[in-house]
């Protein structure tokens, strides 16, 4: 049976990817490991969405990319290797300049 303090932890466990879209272009926003690529929701221009990270994602410690693409551009961001724990919370800031994009991984399992 789950207990609260069960339904806790796993609460804890989840990883977490929070997209900041300040670019002027809607965004799709894709998680990729080896050769999987996995759409996990689209963020408006000037917004900021939160999503969970799937569990296949971070199987012990994992490397991801994340790859933001401009809705109605061939333009895209991608991350270098992000290596990624069990309840990590990863923060993705797009700008205009997707050059100039930038990610942090906060906590997690180590």
């Amino acid at each position: 049976p789950m207990t609260e303090q069960t339904a806790l932890d796993q609460q804890q466990q989840k990883t977490q990817l929070v997209v900041q879209n300040d670019n002027w272009q809607d965004i799709a926003v894709y998680l990729v490991r080896g050769t999987v690529r996995t759409r996990v929701g689209t963020v408006t221009s000037m917004t900021t969405e939160t999503f969970t990270v799937p569990a296949s994602f971070v199987l012990g410690v994992s490397e991801i990319n994340v790859q933001a693409d401009l809705i109605g551009s061939s333009d895209r961001y991608v991350s270098p290797p992000i290596q990624v724990f069990p309840g990590a919370k990863i923060n993705l800031s797009v700008t205009n300049a997707l050059q100039l994009s930038s990610y942090s991984v906060l906590g997690g399992l180590q």
